[in-house]
């Protein structure tokens, strides 16, 4: 777009670019604004383009939402099923359901998963079921009672993954194939688990001063970490250990077609309860109202509410 009120943002965005950076933002209609700006490695200065994909770790569980309220609106699962049914060797027992875990409210522990990673070098001989069922054993307790209060859990949508798994037969990023990317018209290469091209390919970076910088090498295991450039501490090209909760590599260009595939008044992806109540808030079971729908996150600005679900891996955001 070349509206004064877009040139307006893509000069803001030229004054907060810190490194590289897509932005995009629609309508029902159309685009109204699309920037690409910076690098994708400061090591090569390669520039950012609308073609550059960014692993987009927790903005990755709408995707995970979507996909299983497609499940339940064919029928194959319901959400108040519990979990066991699709994951029998997880360890929270009957107590805990599908919806509880969409809305971050099945006390499912969220252990820090700064080392739930691993290098596409790596990326063919990595069991994703060893590694689940290896946290999962570290982590057999229930925070909470299932239902009672909102907290927020990256192994409940990891688990969401494999119940995605076990009920449509297929992995999970071929689900997304199926579900979203098929009926959208989203390219793989706009938006996938996969690691398609490392040409294509956004590297994740931290300035090296700055306090996590300084700490990183004593958080996360040396083997996902490259040379520095510069300023910046660069990592390796990374997997997350579970696509469903944060393995997304997409552009900006593939989130806008799938958001705004939702503001159309009939999506292709949702039939219309289901749309709706992938934006209805939820509640705990004392009736108290929760900053969370199933999938989203859910705020006010000005008086507006909003939707968002924000990520952050290693080195983006």
């Amino acid at each position: 777009s070349t509206t004064p009120s877009a040139e307006r943002v893509r000069r803001e965005l030229d004054k907060r670019l810190q490194l590289g950076l897509q932005y995009i933002a629609v309508n029902a209609s159309g685009l109204l604004v699309d920037y690409a700006g910076g690098v994708r490695d400061a090591a090569t200065g390669e520039p950012v383009t609308r073609d550059t994909l960014f692993l987009s770790a927790s903005s990755s569980k709408v995707l995970t939402a979507a996909a299983v309220l497609t499940l339940a609106e064919r029928g194959a699962l319901r959400l108040d099923d519990p979990l066991a049914r699709y994951v029998p060797y997880q360890p929270y027992g009957e107590r805990v359901n599908l919806s509880q875990l969409l809305s971050h409210t099945s006390g499912v522990p969220n252990p820090l998963p700064l080392k739930w990673l691993h290098t596409a070098a790596e990326h063919a001989r990595f069991s994703e079921d060893a590694a689940l069922r290896g946290v999962l054993q570290r982590h057999p307790t229930l925070q909470f009672e299932p239902g009672t209060r909102y907290a927020y859990s990256n192994l409940a949508y990891w688990l969401l993954g494999k119940v995605i798994e076990a009920v449509s037969g297929l992995c999970f990023d071929a689900y997304l194939q199926q579900s979203i990317r098929e009926p959208l018209q989203i390219d793989a290469r706009d938006l996938s688990c996969e690691f398609l091209d490392a040409a294509q390919q956004a590297r994740g970076h931290v300035r090296r001063w700055s306090l996590l910088g300084l700490a990183l090498p004593l958080l996360v295991d040396a083997t996902i970490l490259s040379r520095p450039a510069g300023r910046w501490a660069r990592f390796e090209h990374l997997h997350m250990n579970g696509p469903a909760y944060g393995g997304v590599r997409a552009s900006a260009r593939g989130y806008a077609r799938f958001l705004q595939d939702l503001l159309q008044p009939r999506s292709r992806v949702l039939g219309d309860a289901m749309k709706r109540l992938f934006f209805a808030p939820q509640r705990a079971r004392s009736g108290r109202l929760l900053p969370t729908t199933l999938g989203w996150h859910t705020g006010s600005l000005a008086g507006e509410r909003y939707l968002s679900k924000p990520g952050g891996g290693p080195g983006f955001h």
